[in-house]
């Protein structure tokens, strides 16, 4: 928080570049395992872009000194921030966030490709142009920066209803139909991710993990998963996932189900970088994955342990240069070692009651793995990695 407090606070100017130096910092904290110094930063770099007016249309252009590509910073500022803000809201499971409080009439960035090489084309989009694509007589080409933040947007409906139950069934079942809605009408080219010479497109992969994550988030806690575990009742998070479990928790399992599997695929794509966080998407869909292995032990496949392979794999490699990733894998390793290797007790005991689980799978598990929580369970975070002496940047 000293960092955060230097850099907003003893005499440093509040400008558009405090809010990047904001924005970057957070995220960069956030990946070394310091949730409450990343809220304290993107919470004050949304304070001093709503302050200065960056989420205005008219900020860019007043503050640009007639340089279209300056100009174009500050709209990709203003929705970096709004992308930040709203994920890191969402793993702490708040209801809103910062900078989805004031309207955003700033116009939406261009490609990336246009703005690397300096060619920021002088018509804008608008975020109501961009909501009407599904309805306008002509098809427009929007940049995948703006399906990016699309992704947020629904994330942030998703949060508003994080709280409620089958009381708000048909808000629920909108925000589903919006998620679905927005997979269905990708172009072609953005459905692709990879296009012809083989390169991802970083800001598609982005979205495409927000918009699955939101879909985890909105049914998840709704399903049969949570509770599967004999063991639920004595989870701190899963006794708050019992609460909200629904009529129709099968149907919201095979939807978190789904958005895992995307994220899994997600996971086994060609790519030298990922973003930090990323690494919260491939624990959300590991501990889906997982969840499903105890609930349905029979239906469990080389599939289901390919896939926790390949997700816990890429969080050990990333491992390396985040200490987030190394705590996480370790916690869902050991998960993933009580299911799959099963106690030779737990398999006599499960021969002997004729159970209809396979006995090659362990579907007790142990009461202190804090699912959802275990990024930012209170008193831990900072304990642990200084006991695991776990490397930072």
């Amino acid at each position: 928080m000293a960092v955060v407090n230097l850099m907003a606070d003893a005499g440093s100017e509040r400008s558009p570049e405090m809010v990047q130096a904001l924005v970057i910092y957070a995220i960069a904290v956030h990946a070394r395992y310091e949730p409450g110094e990343a809220m304290t930063a993107i919470t004050k770099a949304a304070d001093i872009a709503i302050g200065l007016g960056m989420n205005r249309a008219e900020f860019a252009e007043a503050h640009g000194f007639n340089d279209p590509v300056l100009e174009e910073s500050m709209r990709r500022t203003w929705w970096e921030l709004y992308v930040a803000d709203g994920y890191l809201a969402s793993l702490h499971r708040h209801t809103t966030f910062r900078s989805n409080s004031v309207p955003s009439t700033a116009y939406l960035p261009c490609e990336e490709s246009l703005y690397s090489n300096g060619l920021v084309v002088s018509e804008h989009a608008t975020l109501d142009q961009f909501d009407s694509r599904h309805f306008a007589d002509e098809e427009r080409q929007f940049s995948s920066f703006c399906y990016r933040i699309d992704a947020i947007r629904i994330m942030a409906r998703v949060m508003a209803v994080s709280t409620e139950n089958e009381t708000h069934a048909d808000a629920i079942q909108a925000i589903d139909n919006a998620i679905a809605a927005w997979r269905f009408n990708l172009p072609n080219e953005k459905a692709g991710i990879v296009d012809h010479t083989g390169e991802v497109d970083q800001m598609m992969f982005q979205a495409l993990l927000y918009i699955q994550s939101a879909s985890i988030f909105l049914h998840f806690p709704r399903s049969e998963l949570p509770i599967s575990m004999p063991a639920a009742a004595e989870i701190q998070c899963a006794q708050r996932h019992m609460a909200q479990v629904s009529p129709t928790s099968t149907q919201h399992a095979a939807k978190a189900l789904a958005a895992s599997k995307d994220l899994a695929n997600l996971a086994s794509l060609p790519m030298d970088k990922y973003s930090p966080f990323f690494i919260c998407g491939l624990v959300f869909a590991c501990v889906v994955q997982l969840s499903a292995c105890s609930a349905y032990a029979r239906g469990s496949t080389e599939q289901n342990r390919d896939r926790v392979a390949l997700l816990i794999g890429l969080l050990k490699s990333l491992s390396r240069h985040w200490s987030i990733a190394k705590y996480v894998s370790q916690q869902l390793r050991r998960a993933a070692n009580e299911i799959f290797n099963a106690r030779p007790e737990a398999v006599s005991s499960t021969h002997s009651s004729n159970s209809t689980y396979d006995s090659g799978i362990d579907v007790n598990f142990s009461s202190d793995i804090s699912w959802f929580d275990m990024f930012y369970n209170d008193g831990v975070q900072g304990v642990q990695v200084q006991t695991m002496e776990l490397n930072g940047l």
